[in-house]
């Protein structure tokens, strides 16, 4: 896959990086030379310098045949005019974004793009590891409404089914059980043990109705 990464500072740099350890062919982009000092010794990828917003600059990074463009500069209205650019006039089928405004998760909608939020995303992370000390957020999806969670199966759930506790239809779903260094995908009837290390898909709602049954659970409560 043919990615851009617009801005190279530490998250362009560390991104690009870990896309070409993925054997993604990579192209960085920035309008500062200086900046490039960022990326690994061993990223193996192309940097151009120059303005993003500027077409030849594209052209020349290889718009065109780009699978995915990712905008990180420090300058958000900057993001949105290149991503939406990327979208809509060279038709790059992936184009994501990044946000520092909370508030501007509807202007990305309108323009139909992704964006990540570091101030959104890092709140996430910051109030669910406070909340739930065997609950931690691994992956974000798109905008945020998805995510996916590790559990750390505690003793009070020793024994019972991953149905009682994962409940599908309430915006929560299975995808992953390891034990004793072994993957594989549960069922509904599936006991748990503790220590079992879930990995679950939840929007907001599930993940808090979740996070109650654990606390009660935790507490001696009944589930």
């Amino acid at each position: 896959m043919r990615v851009i990464v617009i801005g190279c500072d530490l998250l362009g740099a560390e991104l690009s990086y870990r896309l070409c350890l993925h054997g993604h062919e990579v192209i960085v982009i920035d309008m500062h030379r200086s900046s490039f000092v960022n990326l690994h010794r061993e990223f193996r990828g192309r940097t151009h310098e120059g303005d993003p917003l500027s077409q030849e600059v594209l052209l020349r990074s290889g718009i065109e045949e780009a699978d995915a463009l990712i905008a990180l500069t420090e300058t958000e209205a900057a993001n949105y005019i290149v991503g939406y650019a990327a979208k809509e006039i060279y038709h790059v089928p992936q184009v994501i974004v990044r946000s520092f405004d909370p508030g501007s998760k509807a202007i990305c909608e309108l323009m139909g793009l992704q964006a990540v939020s570091s101030a959104i995303w890092g709140a996430e992370q910051l109030e669910e590891m406070l909340s739930h000390k065997d609950l931690k957020p691994v992956f974000t999806i798109a905008g945020g409404e998805v995510e996916i969670y590790t559990i750390t199966i505690p003793p009070s759930w020793e024994n019972r089914t991953l149905g009682e506790l994962i409940l599908e239809n309430n915006g929560q779903r299975a995808i992953s059980l390891t034990r004793s260094g072994d993957s594989f995908i549960p069922t509904s009837r599936q006991v748990l043990k503790e220590d079992d290390i879930l990995y679950i898909a939840a929007n907001h709602i599930g993940i808090e109705e979740l996070r109650q049954k654990l606390i009660a659970t935790t507490n001696g409560e009944a589930a």
